[in-house]
C-alpha cells in the first residue's frame, strides 16, 4: 500500500507543479489552472486538499501571487 499512496501523492504534485507553471508563464490563467485541477483525474487529498475550496484557496493565495512577483 505504501507505493500505491507514494504513487498517488507524486502525480498529484507533479500535476499541480505543471498547472502552476502553465499560470506562472502566462501560457493559462490562474482560473483555467483551478478548473483543470478541478477535472483531473487526481487524488488531491494525497497532498492536502481535502476540497475544491482548498484547491481555490491556493490558486487563490499561492499561485496568483507568485505570478505578481
Amino acid at each position: 500500500m505504501g507505493k500505491v499512496k507514494a504513487w498517488l501523492e507524486n502525480e498529484a504534485e507533479e500535476f499541480l507543479s505543471g498547472v502552476e507553471e502553465e499560470v506562472k508563464s502566462g501560457k493559462i490563467s490562474v482560473t483555467e489552472g483551478l478548473h483543470k485541477c478541478k477535472d483531473a483525474p487526481v487524488s488531491w487529498s494525497m497532498i492536502g486538499f481535502e476540497s475544491y475550496e482548498d484547491l481555490e484557496e491556493y490558486f487563490a493565495t499561492k499561485v496568483a501571487i507568485s505570478c505578481i512577483v
